[in-house]
């Protein structure tokens, strides 16, 4: 079933994007976007996204409409890809949006880029390495100092509250999903 999401801030505000056409496809709602997106600030002055498991695009898109000059997508499903390249035609951003059809264990493994301001992962919820993959990042340093991580799991789900270079610093539930949200620099108390 092909489900219509829509951006929901910044200068895209309202744009209707096109969702992955599979059954086991689980997007992120407009609601929920809305809701991670304040908790994150709303607006970026700039910087590089990742967006992980990218599917559709629409978490890249939206950081991209409030802000964020670059986003990197990355999904090995060749439906995921096609419709992310078909959501970012739409707004003719030339190098600002990279699409990879690759592995996102691979891309971390092998990126030797500048980190991120902002990693934004949607990864299915049968994924059983969320752990594994948050370490790798956090290996990596892929996350900028004082940059923001957000992962998206099943509520029931189980992150730890350290990685090397990670420290969770809030969690948030809303129905089925929790999102998880991990920075490089540890809040003051």
């Amino acid at each position: 079933m092909i489900s219509v999401l829509r951006v929901v801030s910044g200068k895209w505000r309202g744009a209707k994007l096109q969702e992955v056409d599979r059954d086991q496809t689980r997007p992120t709602t407009d609601r929920n976007k809305e809701t991670l997106f304040n908790i994150l600030g709303q607006y970026f002055p700039g910087g590089m996204a990742l967006d992980l498991f990218s599917g559709s695009g629409a978490l890249g898109i939206e950081a991209l409409s409030r802000g964020v000059e670059k986003c990197i997508f990355v999904d090995n499903s060749p439906l995921a890809i096609q419709t992310a390249r078909k959501n970012l035609a739409r707004f003719a951003l030339g190098d600002a949006a990279q699409v990879l059809h690759q592995d996102v264990f691979a891309f971390i493994d092998q990126y030797s880029g500048p980190g991120f301001c902002l990693i934004l992962i949607d990864p299915p919820y049968r994924l059983d390495d969320h752990n594994r993959l948050l370490e790798l990042i956090a290996r990596k340093k892929l996350l900028e100092d004082e940059g923001d991580l957000v992962i998206e799991t099943g509520k029931d789900t189980f992150l730890e509250d350290h990685f090397p270079n990670l420290v969770k610093t809030r969690e948030y539930v809303s129905g089925i999903t929790k999102f998880t949200f991990y920075t490089t620099k540890e809040e003051q108390q």
